[in-house]
């Protein structure tokens, strides 16, 4: 075997390789670096960390054209100057010639594999985490600077006169969540804004939290609370002092976006196959997990709602719901319910309308007394959750509605519309936390016969079924993909090579042009298979996985043809 030839065209392999790879990946890394640069995503000092941890996860865009960029190199140069001729003179064949590249190939794939399976996930994490911890220090030095924020994908502006970080001890998860850092803001301005109205709503308060919190997958959610603020509400025009720290002031769970979060590219093969376990753990199958379990979970409280409305052990039938504020509940009775598309349709009949009684339990002296009576011809109860939060609020909307307060003498007031918002169950609606049911047992509960006559939750159910099906679509398709890539490192490679020994009486603009089209057009391939394997609506993914191999074969193809010539010749 001829060793020499072998060391020395491997040793010039490499230094092309490795030095194409740095050039390519670095830049790869400062060009990602500059959509969350621009987002104002990033400040000084985490973009260079942002940078750092990009440049392992570009290896397995920039080492399939390093390659063919090195081996085209190498061989050009060992071409014109005759030493590949020199070689095959004295005995040596091409397929003996071409093996180190081969075997340098072979080297890479398997590199590249491992790489996109097991390291390169770690990497993204740790850039998902650059990003969403930098959007707190960007917070602080923006408000510290008297600039407000505005929160990135969100229509929600703060302004702090102070902010500062508050030491936090490691955090144990609560639930789905855990602390992360946490904000101590003074002096504080919230508002939401609009395009047609400046400002749609706003809030001040002399102290606020800001707290980041991430989930078991790393992530990122940020909660603002504002203590004992100052509300006014533009579409209503009330300015309300809402005591405590919770109010309709504040933000709950805003989840700060990321470009690579929530994609199954971006997790290890270990995860992905936690992933076919758990499939809530997916973003997008979570999402409708939490709408499912929220759809039964309303559908539970109207049921209770049309049962307490029809049905009474004694006197006369009643619902309670408790107020948007402290002490407030309200008594409703109706004479009718019907349930319509999830909508509550609460009418009177000739001799008893439709009646709402606020009480107030911060007034001992009204104790069972209510304060405030509507009675309505007609009234809608909707009944939402989200979020994280899935306990379910009431939204009430009276019609043709007189109000009256049973404290006083004073006259009634008619109005043709009145909402009353921001209702909730006296005792707690919700259904089950996602978290703590798997898909199956969520489904079996959506074909309970207390759910399944409502369309609602068995179009949720369906599209619960259908987003775990392409969940699994994508997880197949990643995985060939990754293989795919990692097998064209090796082809790649050979094409350089056995193309730089064919055109050798060629410029080499036009072998490097050759070389480059082939893998370019390989790589688009690879990942369009890729696309269309996820993107199929179909249990079939053959069409998606034929097109992401065809690339390779096409290279294997080329190959063959360019080698067949050269041993010809």
């Amino acid at each position: 075997m001829p060793w020499t030839l072998y060391a020395y065209i491997l040793r010039e392999l490499l230094k092309v390789l490795l030095l194409t790879t740095a050039i390519l990946v670095t830049v790869m890394s400062f060009a990602t670096a500059i959509k969350p640069l621009s987002d104002g995503l990033l400040g000084a000092a985490a973009l260079f960390r942002f940078i750092g941890f990009s440049l392992p996860t570009m290896i397995g865009f920039a080492l399939p054209f390093a390659g063919t960029l090195a081996a085209t190199l190498v061989f050009i140069r060992l071409a014109n100057d005759n030493e590949i001729t020199a070689s095959a003179a004295s005995g040596i064949s091409y397929s003996r010639i071409l093996l180190p590249v081969a075997g340098l190939g072979l080297a890479c794939t398997l590199s590249l594999a491992y790489l996109s399976n097991a390291v390169v996930p770690w990497f993204y994490k740790q850039v998902a985490e650059t990003l969403e911890g930098d959007v707190m220090s960007i917070l602080v030095a923006q408000l510290n600077e008297n600039r407000a924020f505005k929160f990135p994908g969100q229509d929600y502006v703060l302004y702090a006169e102070n902010a500062q970080e508050v030491p936090l001890e490691p955090q144990p998860f609560r639930g789905q969540l855990r602390l992360d850092k946490e904000l101590q803001l003074t002096g504080v301005a919230l508002g939401r804004m609009s395009a047609d109205n400046p400002v749609r709503s706003d809030a001040t308060a002399q102290e606020a939290r800001v707290q980041l919190y991430r989930d078991q997958q790393g992530v990122g959610y940020v909660s603002v609370r504002l203590i004992n603020p100052l509300v006014f509400d533009q579409s209503v025009g009330e300015l309300q002092r809402q005591q405590g720290g919770s109010s309709q002031a504040n933000l709950d769970f805003i989840e700060l976006p990321n470009p690579i979060r929530d994609k199954p590219k971006f997790l290890s093969w270990s995860d992905l196959r936690d992933l076919e376990n758990a499939p809530s753990r997916y973003d997008a199958v979570d999402t409708i997990m939490q709408s499912l379990a929220g759809r039964i979970t309303e559908e539970q409280l109207r049921q209770a709602i049309t049962r307490g409305l029809t049905t009474s052990d004694s006197g006369q039938p009643a619902v309670w719901l408790n107020g948007p504020l402290t002490g407030e509940r309200y008594r409703i009775t109706a004479p009718r319910v019907q349930n319509a598309d999830g909508l509550l349709i609460l009418s009177a009949d000739r001799n008893r309308p439709v009646i709402f009684e606020k009480f107030d339990d911060d007034r001992p002296s009204l104790a069972n007394i209510p304060v405030r009576q509507f009675a309505a011809n007609s009234a809608s109860l909707r009944i939402t959750t989200s979020g994280f939060n899935l306990q379910p609020v009431v939204n009430a909307r009276l019609n043709n509605v007189v109000i009256r307060d049973p404290t006083s003498d004073g006259p009634a007031n008619e109005d043709s519309q009145q909402e009353l918002t921001g209702l909730t169950p006296t005792k707690p609606a919700t259904f089950a936390d996602p978290s703590s049911l798997t898909a199956r047992q969520l489904l079996d509960t959506a074909q309970h016969a207390d759910f399944a006559q409502s369309p609602i939750i068995q179009n949720e159910a369906n599209a619960f079924r259908s987003q775990i099906a392409a969940l699994g679509r994508l997880i197949v398709g990643l995985r060939h993909q990754r293989l795919a890539s990692a097998v064209s490192c090796t082809l790649l490679l050979l094409l350089g090579a056995v193309l730089a020994i064919t055109l050798r009486n060629q410029l080499p603009l036009l072998v490097f042009f050759w070389s480059f089209l082939l893998a370019i057009t390989t790589t688009i391939i690879i990942h369009s298979g890729e696309n269309l394997t996820g993107s199929l609506t179909s249990g079939y993914i053959w069409p998606g996985l034929t097109v992401m191999w065809s690339g390779n074969l096409i290279l294997a193809i080329v190959i063959g043809i360019a080698y067949c010539q050269l041993a010809k010749h």
